[in-house]
């Protein structure tokens, strides 16, 4: 039986008037419930107002739908493609040009166990960094350069290498469905054949 739940962010005090069935694909929040099933209100520590907001609009999205996940390894690095278009623009405004939004949500939905909306922002953030050379993701991830030229070289050469076999498995993928189709269509053919004949 559902009812109303009030989830308040310590950060900034925001209250969030929300369902008790909307809050369990949180396992945090999950938890909580199952331990205080008489509580109505729960305080969450290190998530500010507006991350909660977005996390409950994700949550109000699919209440009553599975979401689609990514494909892991992913195909293709276009989100809306990937997992639609609601998704897409979720994760852009998510993003909002700031990676510290992005990490700062990341850590919030790992931390109420979404595991769903975590994998969503890790696919967003692959998108993003998909292109980056390794200095642009040291200084991203503040990793303090303590690689070699050669360290550099060497990781650069197995993430082409990666690239280029994941590249060369995805052609094979279509070969193999496009002989698919092929063989599909001539068996077809023949069964038409042998009844007009």
């Amino acid at each position: 039986m559902s009812k109303q739940i009030n989830i308040v962010t310590e950060l900034d005090n925001k209250v969030f008037k929300t369902d008790s069935t909307l809050i369990q694909k949180s396992g945090f929040l999950n938890n909580l419930l199952n331990q205080f099933p008489e509580e109505d209100e729960f305080k969450i520590p290190q998530i500010k107002g507006e991350v909660m907001q977005l996390i409950i609009e994700w949550l109000e999205k699919h209440k009553n739908e599975e979401p689609k996940l990514p494909p892991q390894p992913m195909r293709n690095y276009d989100l809306a493609e990937v997992v639609g278009k609601w998704e897409d623009d979720f994760m852009n405004k998510v993003y909002n040009k700031s990676y510290d939004s992005l990490f700062e949500f990341l850590n919030a939905t790992n931390f109420l166990d979404i595991p769903p909306l975590l994998e969503l922002g890790a696919a967003k953030t692959a998108c993003l960094i998909k292109d980056f050379t390794p200095e642009e993701f040291k200084k991203l991830f503040k990793i303090e350069d303590d690689c070699t030229e050669d360290d550099l070289k060497k990781i650069e050469e197995e993430v082409l290498k990666e690239r280029e076999e994941e590249r060369e498995k995805e052609r094979q993928r279509l070969e193999e469905e496009e002989k698919k189709r092929d063989e599909e269509e001539k068996e077809k053919l023949k069964i038409d054949e042998d009844i007009n004949n």
